[in-house]
C-alpha cells in the first residue's frame, strides 16, 4: 500500500491531465462509432420505407384515380350525343384503362406474397370490369344507349363495386405496412436514444471521477490562488495589488490571475459606460487574441448601429402610418393631392413642394397641389416629356437635382429668399400607368432615408389617387345615366303622343273616305277633283304605314328592355331571397316571432316577384325572338308521372282528385323541348288547381292522327264565359277583374303558354262552360324538327352570347377586386370552397352561407383570378357564375376540366341565364338558375 501511495504522489499534473483526457477521448470515440452505426441503420430503414411502402401507396392512389377516370369517361360516352365528343371520351377512357393496367404491373413488382394475392383478386375483377366497359363504349358508339346504360347500371356496377372494395383492401394494407415500418423505425430510434443517454451519463460520471482525483491531488498547493480567483470570479475587485511569496511552477498562474484582475476592472468600467447609453467609447483589445475585448467592442458598435437603424425604421413606419391616415375617406382628387403634398412637406421638413396629376384628355400633367409656394416661376402644367416633370412621368423614373440654378424656383419668407439645395422628382404609378409626379425641394441635401421614405409612399399615393379618380368617373357616369333615363322617358311620352295622333289620323281618314264616297255619288262630273282627293288619301295611308313601322320598332325596343331588366333584377333578388330565408329560419334564435314573420313575408314576396320576373322575361324573349329551344327525346309516360307527382300535394291539400291517362296508341317517346313543354303544362295544371274548389282534375294524352299528340288538362272549376275565352290568352288579361283580386296572378301565364305552344309547332285549344269546368288542349307534333322552330333566327347576339367570344391574352390574369375571403387564414386540412362571382354583394352572401357550413372561402370576381386561385389552393369545391367579365364561365369550366391538377374538383354553376344542359356536359355537377335558395 505504501509503495502505491508513493507512486501516485510522483505523478505530475501534466500526466494526470493526459490520463483524464485520454479516457475522455476514448469515451467520445466509442460513443461516436455507436451513434454513426445506429444512424446508418435508421437511414437504411427510412430508405426502404421511401423506396418500398411509399411508392406502393402512391401507385395505389394512381390506380384508384385512373379507375375512377375510366368510369367517368365511360358514362360521358353514354351521355354524349355528338360523335366527335363521344370519340374524345372513348380515347380518354382507353387512356385511363391502360394506365390502370400499367400501374398494376408496377405495383405487383413492389408487393410481397400476400399483396400479390390481393392484387391478383383485383386483377380478375378489373379484367371483367374492363370487358363490360369495352362493351358499354362499343354499344354507345353504335347509339344503342339503352342497352349500354342497362349494362352500366347492372352487372358492370356490381363488378365495379367489387373491384373498388378489393382495391380498397390493397390500399389499406399498403398503408398499414408503411405505418408498421414507421413505428419500428421510431422504436429503434427510442432505444438508440435511451442507450446514448445512459452512455453519456456513464461518461460524465467517469470524467467527474477522474477530474475529482486530479483536483484533489493539487488542492493543498493552490488554496491561496483558488481563494483569490474566487474573489475575481465573484467580481470582488480590489485596488490592492495581489502578491504571492512562493516561487514554484504555479507562480505563472498567479501572475496571469493578477493580469486578469486588472483586465476585468477595465472591461467592467467600459461595460458600465455602455450600459448608461454612451456608445461613443470603444474598448481597445489588449492584443489580437483578446476575444472578450474584441467582443465588447463589436457589441458596442452593433448597439450603436442597431439604435440608428431602429430610429430610421420607426421614422419610416410612423410617416407611412400618418400618410395612410391622411389618405382615408372619400376625398376629391384635388383635396387628396393637396393633403399628400402638405404632409410630405411637413414630415420631410421640406421648404417647397408641388404635385402634378395626369390629365387623360390632353395627355398633360397639371398642377393640383402646392406647398409653401409664394408665386413665381412654378408652371401650372407640363406635357409628357416636357421639362423634368414631364420627363419623370414619361420614363416613370425618379430624378434628384443637386445643382439648382439661381434663376429657378426660390424659397421665400419674411427673412429668407434663397434657392433650394436639392430637388427630388418622383412619379406615382398604378398598374403601369403614371398618375402624377411629386416635386419636393429642401435647403439641405436629401438623406437616403428620406429618399427611401418617398419611394415607399408612392404605391399608397398611387392607389389612393386612382381610387379618387375612379370615384369621380363613377359620379360622372351616374349623372350621364340619369340624363339618359330622363331622355328615354321623354321619348316614351313622345311615342305615346304619336300613337294618339295616329289614331286621330285614322279617324280622319275614315271620315275622308266617307266624304269621298258621297262626293263621288253627287259630283261624278268632278273627276279631276276626286283624283286629287285620292292622291291625298294615298299620302295619308303611306304616312300611317310609316307610323305603324315606328310602333313596331318601339315594341321591339320595349321587349328588349324588359328582357334585360328582368335579367338584371335577378342579381339583387339573389341576396334578398337567401338573406330573408336565413332570417326566417332564425338559426341563431335571436329574433322575435314578429321579426321571423316579417322575414317570411319578405321571402314570400320575393318569390312572388321572381314568378313575375320569369313571366315577364319569358314574354319579352318570345316577343324579341330570343327564346331558345333544345330538342330531346321525352318519355311520355314518365313525363306525365312526373307532373302528377309535382302537383299531388297541392291537390291533396284542396281535397281534389288528380288523375292521369295515356292512351295505348300514344307513342312511347316524342321529340320536343321538355323544358318548354313542362312550363306549358305546369301553367295549365296550376290554373286548374287555382280555379277548382271541388271535384277532379285530369291530365290526358292521346294520339291525334299520325304525327301529332293532344295533351289535355280538364277541371271541374268555375269555368270561363264564352265571350272571355279569347281575351284570356292576351297578356295581362283575365276572365274577370275580380278574378285577379280573389285568385291572384298577372294574366301572363296563358299568353306565354300560347306563344310557347307555337314555338313547339302546336297550339292550345279551349272548351269551357260556366260552373262546369274547362278543358285546355295542347296539340304538338310527335317529331319536332329544328327547321320547324318558330323563334326568330335573324336576331342579334345577346349580351351573354357576346361574352362567350374569345378574350385577348393581354387582358387575362388581372387582379380584380373581390369579396373579402379567408385566403390568409386557410390551413392544410380546412374545407375550402372557391366562389367565382362578379357580383360582390352576392359573393359576400355565398361566403356567409359557406361559413355557416364550416367552409372557408376563396373569392374571385373574374375567371382569370378564379383559375389562378383554383390551381394554387386546390379547393374542395367551386361555385361558378357564367356571366363573368373577361373570359366567361364556359371558358373557365373548360380550362378547369382540361387541367389534370384541378379537374377532379366538383364545379357548381349558378347563373342568371335560363337552364341549359351544356355546362353539365362540360363537367359541371349541378346547374342552378338565379335567384337561388340556400
Amino acid at each position: 500500500m505504501r509503495v502505491i501511495e508513493v507512486d501516485l504522489k510522483k505523478i505530475t499534473i501534466r500526466t494526470k491531465l493526459f490520463i483524464g483526457f485520454s479516457v475522455l477521448v476514448f469515451i467520445l470515440v466509442g460513443t461516436s462509432i455507436f451513434v454513426i452505426d445506429k444512424l446508418s441503420e435508421s437511414n437504411n430503414r427510412l430508405q426502404r420505407i421511401v423506396d418500398g411502402s411509399a411508392k406502393r401507396v402512391n401507385l395505389s392512389n394512381e390506380i384508384m384515380i385512373a379507375l375512377l377516370d375510366s368510369t367517368r369517361h365511360e358514362k360521358n360516352v353514354i351521355i354524349e350525343r355528338r360523335t366527335e365528343q363521344m370519340l374524345y371520351f372513348r380515347d380518354r377512357f382507353l387512356k385511363a384503362a391502360d394506365t390502370v393496367d400499367d400501374k398494376i404491373l408496377q405495383l405487383s413488382e413492389l408487393s410481397d406474397a400476400e399483396g400479390k394475392v390481393l392484387l391478383e383478386e383485383f386483377k380478375v375483377s378489373w379484367k371483367q370490369l374492363r370487358k363490360y366497359q369495352d362493351e358499354i363504349v362499343s354499344l354507345a358508339l353504335k347509339n344503342i344507349n339503352d342497352q349500354a346504360f342497362a349494362i352500366s347500371a347492372g352487372p358492370a356496377l356490381i363488378v365495379r363495386d367489387t373491384a373498388m372494395k378489393q382495391f380498397s383492401r390493397i390500399v389499406e394494407r399498403n398503408e398499414k405496412l408503411m405505418e408498421s415500418e414507421k413505428k419500428k423505425n421510431i422504436s429503434d430510434f427510442e432505444y438508440t436514444f435511451l442507450f446514448l443517454v445512459c452512455l453519456v451519463i456513464s461518461s460524465v460520471l467517469v470524467v467527474i471521477a477522474i477530474s475529482f482525483w486530479i483536483i484533489r491531488s493539487i488542492t493543498d498547493r493552490i488554496n491561496f490562488i483558488a481563494n483569490e480567483a474566487e474573489k475575481i470570479a465573484s467580481r470582488e475587485f480590489s485596488d490592492q495589488i495581489l502578491e504571492d511569496t512562493n516561487a514554484d511552477e504555479l507562480r505563472l498562474i498567479f501572475d496571469s490571475l493578477v493580469t486578469v484582475n486588472e483586465s476585468f476592472k477595465e472591461i467592467t468600467n467600459n461595460a458600465n459606460t455602455v450600459a448608461s447609453g454612451d456608445y461613443s467609447i470603444d474598448l481597445e483589445p489588449r492584443s489580437e487574441k483578446d476575444i472578450l475585448g474584441t467582443a465588447l467592442k463589436k457589441m458596442t458598435q452593433a448597439l450603436r448601429l442597431t439604435t440608428s437603424e431602429n430610429e430610421k425604421h420607426n421614422w419610416l413606419t410612423q410617416g407611412q402610418n400618418r400618410l395612410n391616415e391622411g389618405l382615408r375617406g372619400d376625398q376629391t382628387v384635388e383635396s387628396l393631392a393637396q393633403s399628400v403634398v402638405n404632409f410630405l412637406g411637413e414630415y420631410l421638413k421640406a421648404q417647397i413642394g408641388a404635385i402634378y396629376l395626369s390629365d387623360e384628355k390632353d395627355k398633360s400633367l397639371k398642377l393640383t397641389g402646392e406647398y409653401a409656394f409664394t408665386g413665381g416661376k412654378l408652371a401650372d402644367h407640363f406635357s409628357l416629356k416636357e421639362g423634368l416633370v414631364g420627363q419623370a412621368a414619361s420614363q416613370q423614373k425618379e430624378m434628384l437635382i443637386t445643382d439648382v440654378h439661381e434663376d429657378h424656383i426660390k424659397i421665400q419668407s419674411s427673412f429668407l429668399n434663397t434657392k433650394p439645395k436639392d430637388l427630388f422628382l418622383i412619379p406615382f404609378i398604378f398598374e403601369g400607368q403614371t398618375l402624377g409626379v411629386i416635386e419636393i425641394g429642401k435647403l439641405s441635401k436629401f438623406t437616403e432615408i428620406e429618399l427611401e421614405f418617398l419611394r415607399t409612399c408612392m404605391e399608397n399615393v398611387g392607389i389612393s389617387i386612382n381610387s379618387a379618380i375612379s370615384r369621380k368617373k363613377i359620379q360622372i357616369l351616374l349623372e350621364e345615366t340619369q340624363v339618359q333615363s330622363e331622355e328615354l322617358q321623354s321619348q316614351q311620352e313622345e311615342l305615346k303622343q304619336m300613337n294618339e295622333e295616329l289614331e286621330e289620323q285614322t279617324q280622319i281618314l275614315k271620315q275622308q273616305q266617307e266624304e269621298l264616297r258621297i262626293t263621288n255619288e253627287e259630283l261624278e262630273e268632278q273627276t279631276q277633283a276626286l283624283e286629287i282627293k285620292n292622291k291625298e288619301v294615298e299620302a295619308a295611308r303611306s304616312d300611317i304605314e310609316q307610323k305603324s313601322k315606328q310602333l313596331e320598332i318601339s315594341s321591339k325596343y320595349k321587349s328588349e328592355f324588359l328582357a334585360n331588366m328582368s335579367h338584371e333584377l335577378r342579381t339583387p333578388l339573389n341576396s334578398l331571397l337567401i338573406l330573408s330565408k336565413d332570417l326566417s329560419e332564425n338559426n341563431k334564435k335571436n329574433l322575435s316571432g314578429d321579426q321571423v314573420e316579417s322575414a317570411n313575408i319578405i321571402y314570400k314576396s320575393g318569390q312572388d316577384l321572381l314568378v313575375l320576373i320569369n313571366e315577364v322575361l319569358d314574354l319579352s324573349k318570345i316577343e324579341s325572338g330570343k327564346m331558345q329551344v333544345n330538342l330531346e327525346k321525352v318519355s311520355v309516360r314518365k313525363f306525365v308521372e312526373s307532373l302528377l307527382k309535382d302537383f299531388k300535394h297541392q291537390a291533396d291539400k284542396k281535397q281534389l282528385s288528380l288523375i292521369g291517362f295515356v292512351s295505348e296508341d300514344c307513342p312511347e317517346y316524342i321529340s320536343t323541348d321538355p323544358l318548354r313543354l313542362n312550363q306549358i303544362l305546369k301553367n295549365l295544371l296550376s290554373n286548374a288547381l287555382k280555379f277548382t274548389e271541388k271535384g277532379k282534375i285530369a291530365l290526358e294524352v292521346r294520339l291525334d292522327g299520325y304525327q301529332k299528340i293532344i295533351i289535355s288538362v280538364s277541371d271541374t272549376g268555375i269555368g270561363i264565359p264564352e265571350e272571355k275565352q279569347m281575351s284570356i290568352f292576351e297578356a295581362f288579361q283575365q276572365a274577370d277583374g275580380s278574378t285577379s283580386r280573389k285568385y291572384g296572378g298577372t294574366g301572363l301565364g296563358l299568353s306565354i303558354s300560347r306563344e310557347l305552344a307555337k314555338i313547339l309547332g302546336g297550339y292550345i285549344g279551349l272548351e269551357s262552360k260556366i260552373n262546369q269546368g274547362s278543358t285546355f288542349s295542347l296539340s304538338i307534333p310527335v317529331e319536332m324538327k329544328k327547321e320547324n322552330v318558330s323563334t326568330n333566327p335573324q336576331r342579334e347576339d345577346t349580351p351573354t352570347e357576346q361574352r362567350s367570344h374569345s378574350v385577348p391574352k393581354e387582358t387575362r390574369f388581372i387582379d380584380s377586386p373581390s369579396a373579402e375571403d379567408d385566403r390568409e387564414s386557410i390551413l392544410e386540412n380546412d374545407k375550402v370552397v372557391l366562389i367565382i362571382e362578379d357580383d360582390l354583394k352576392f359573393a359576400s352572401v355565398l361566403i356567409k352561407q359557406a361559413h355557416d357550413k364550416d367552409f372557408k372561402c376563396l373569392s374571385a370576381s373574374t375567371g382569370e383570378d378564379g383559375l389562378i386561385l383554383a390551381e394554387k389552393h386546390l379547393p374542395n369545391a367551386i361555385i361558378l357564375d357564367l356571366n363573368l367579365p373577361g373570359i366567361n364561365g364556359h371558358t373557365v369550366l373548360n380550362e378547369l376540366k382540361s387541367n389534370p391538377k384541378v379537374r377532379h374538383i366538383p364545379v357548381h354553376v349558378i347563373s342568371g341565364n335560363e337552364y341549359s344542359i351544356d355546362p353539365i356536359k362540360e363537367g359541371a355537377v349541378e346547374y342552378l338558375v338565379k335567384p337561388v335558395n340556400k
